[in-house]
């Protein structure tokens, strides 16, 4: 069963291990453009709703991808919750922010409408 979610999951562990890194000291260069991470916090998370609801849809063919959104939203933005919590009580060289969190929100939302989208137009399934 983890095979039809491999990208997700994938996915899902480079988002962990990027979140909780200690960031190399070229990083603060990069951080001089505004918002550079409100803006991957936003790209990570979308690519890795489109990678859930993607695989939830081929592996549950028979159910409306409108209930598999449902799913992906809450397993989304949960671990986009938790990825910042955790960044805040188990290391001291990463800073808990909200604009995160809501960067990590939309992100998730952006990201299964684009595959909502996706499915729609190529009519690839019937039941929506």
């Amino acid at each position: 069963m983890l095979k039809s979610y491999k990208f997700s999951l994938l996915w899902a562990t480079v988002i962990l291990v990027l979140c909780l890194v200690k960031p190399s000291g070229t990083m603060s260069k990069a951080l001089l453009i505004p918002h550079l991470d409100k803006i991957a916090h936003f790209g990570i998370h979308l690519i890795l709703a489109c990678f859930m609801l993607y695989e939830y849809k081929q592996q549950y063919l028979q159910i409306p991808i409108r209930f598999l959104t449902i799913r992906v939203m809450i397993v989304g933005i949960s671990y986009g919750i938790v990825i910042e919590l955790l960044q805040r009580w188990t290391t001291t060289y990463r800073i808990f922010d909200i604009w995160d969190i809501f960067a990590n929100i939309t992100g998730t939302i952006c990201g299964a409408l684009i595959i909502i989208i996706f499915f729609k137009k190529t009519n690839k399934y019937e039941r929506f």
